[in-house]
């Protein structure tokens, strides 16, 4: 970690306090048929559990028969177009976004490899080669969005095991201009079946956090068994053929099964799963389980259930919990019944309980879970935007009570000319010392007031006039999530300057729009210079007295 990285992580600790009202994420899921939306929020009664949610948004459009084939190039534009209309008629345009991606996009490994530390494996997986030369089969990992996570550490046994897991980076990218051009901001993009077990994971008593469990995945094209513990991942492929993967699709849109072509159907898929059970536990040593999750991407799952009930050995079937701690509210109950499989919902809500960790700690993940893996190219450039954007409310926050405070005392007191002798650099000097007490809690606070120190401002300067103490409290919702302000500067004249630097420079033309719409100021023009990845701006006006 770089100075300049321990000082944002750091001041995130404080800054986060503030920025801590995020909404949640909106889970988007691609289903053979079908495209489903949807937002939830925290059940606030208490008599429910702290992990009782309510669905607040559910969204179901039907994607027709050309685009059935899964996401690719060909089909990103009609894609997008279908959840874009979701996303309209569901008023959730810019919010933050997710998406599970099926396995069998991914490969996935599981490494023994001699003891290695948190902060020895952080600062060497970065590298492509480390893995490469872990892994023989693996190469050109410079193409390919790779992420790991120790599943378990024993310095005592000399042994850590890792589960690594990567995907072409051309692959992620589609997924994320399909959130983009449907209007959504992507924040997580996940495996389906890691999210799928850490909804379960999040469903399991903690009594039980440590009980194998055994998961049959259907999916067009992507059937898997998995067993995961809280120390381990096992997938094995289910071989199905192309016949059956077809007729498992015709499957669940029928009535009546009461057919011997289906008889034969039931017996070969139950062969196909209890084979690829047989060979997960000769790669795992653990006792074989005596339940199962059945969880398919049909929209009828009645009808697999009726067949494989007596063709996967003497192993029950759990009963789905999906909905659990889920409440429904009035008019979003028929679009749910539409589907008879609520299975299909595991990884969705699993993505749409999360939010962004802008601490980037996994101590304050909200619940604990065995996978938290995030595939998304630009995580940790938008975990330092959102450390940015927290900052600016906490800096600005403290500069208007400060200003507010002043204010408020000078106006009670008689000593004018002891107020007017007073600057802000005074106040700031007193505020540093008061920082340095904070500081015991929450280190480097002090350094980011001094890195965004405010110059040149006047107490006197703002208690004759209102506007300018607006203004200080209105700048934080003025500047855009992607915009930090690096320097402020009013003089007694109400002359003012802003320099920051911001993401893209529609962003910075938002928050000159944002100021002239204000009424603050009459003009707002702007210098603006690309460094990197940053725009570097400057804006030099008059604070308008009148407000």
């Amino acid at each position: 970690m770089t100075r300049f990285e321990g000082f944002l992580h750091n001041a995130a600790q404080v800054a986060s306090n503030i920025y801590s009202a995020q909404k949640n994420i909106v889970a988007v899921k691609l289903h053979p048929k079908s495209i489903t939306l949807v937002k939830t929020f925290p059940q606030k009664d208490k008599t429910f559990s702290e992990n009782n949610t309510c669905l607040s948004i559910f969204e179901v459009s039907s994607i027709g028969e050309e685009i059935q084939q899964g996401l690719s190039e060909k089909n990103l534009n009609d894609y997008a177009f279908k959840i874009r209309e979701m996303v309209i008629r569901a008023k959730l345009m810019g919010h933050d976004s997710g998406i599970s991606i099926p396995n069998s996009n991914f490969e996935n490994h599981i490494l023994k490899l001699p003891f290695i530390s948190d902060d020895e494996l952080e600062e060497k997986g970065k590298l492509e080669t480390f893995w490469e030369n872990k892994i023989s089969d693996v190469k050109d990992l410079k193409n390919k969005v790779f992420k790991y996570q120790i599943l378990n550490s024993d310095i005592s046994n000399n042994e850590t095991t890792i589960l690594f897991s990567f995907i072409p980076k051309k692959t992620v990218q589609l997924y994320v201009d399909l959130l983009l051009n449907a209007g959504l901001k992507p924040v997580t993009i996940e495996n389906e079946i890691f999210s799928i077990i850490s909804r379960i994971q999040s469903q399991t008593s903690s009594d039980n956090l440590n009980e194998p469990q055994l998961i049959v995945h259907l999916s067009p094209i992507n059937n898997n068994v998995i067993l995961f513990a809280d120390n381990l991942v096992t997938i094995i492929p289910i071989l199905i053929s192309d016949l059956d993967e077809a007729l498992l699709l015709e499957l669940s849109e029928l009535n009546d099964i009461s057919t011997e072509l289906w008889d034969e159907f039931g017996i070969r898929v139950g062969e196909n799963i209890r084979q690829a059970i047989d060979l997960l536990y000769e790669k795992v040593d653990f006792p074989l389980a005596e339940t199962f999750w059945l969880i398919s991407e049909y929209n009828n799952i009645s009808n697999l259930e009726i067949l494989l009930k007596n063709n996967v050995g003497i192993m029950k079937q759990n009963d789905m919990m999906t909905l659990n701690k889920i409440e429904v509210p009035p008019g979003r109950s028929q679009a749910l019944n539409n589907f008879k499989n609520n299975t299909l919902f595991f990884s969705l809500l699993d993505i749409a309980s999360k939010k962004i960790n802008i601490r980037n700690h996994a101590k304050d993940i909200a619940r604990r879970e065995i996978l938290r893996l995030n595939y998304l190219p630009s995580l940790n450039k938008l975990i330092r935007y959102r450390q940015f954007a927290a900052l600016n409310k906490l800096l600005i926050a403290v500069i208007g009570i400060f200003i507010i405070l002043s204010g408020t005392i000078m106006s009670m007191t008689n000593l004018p000319k002891f107020v007017e002798s007073i600057s802000l650099a005074s106040t700031y000097e007193k505020f540093k010392l008061e920082a340095n007490l904070e500081k015991k809690k929450n280190k480097n606070l002090t350094n980011t007031l001094n890195q965004l120190g405010i110059n040149g401002i006047n107490i006197s300067d703002f208690t004759g006039h209102d506007g300018y103490s607006n203004f200080m409290l209105s700048l934080a919702e003025m500047l855009p999530e992607d915009a930090e302000l690096m320097e402020l500067n009013i003089t007694s004249d109400g002359a003012l300057r802003i320099e920051g630097l911001s993401l893209s420079s529609s962003s910075i033309s938002i928050f000159s729009k944002k100021l002239i719409n204000s009424g603050f100021v009459s003009t707002a023009p702007i210098n603006h210079q690309k460094n990197g990845n940053y725009y570097f701006f400057s804006i030099n006006t008059l604070l308008s007295r009148e407000n």
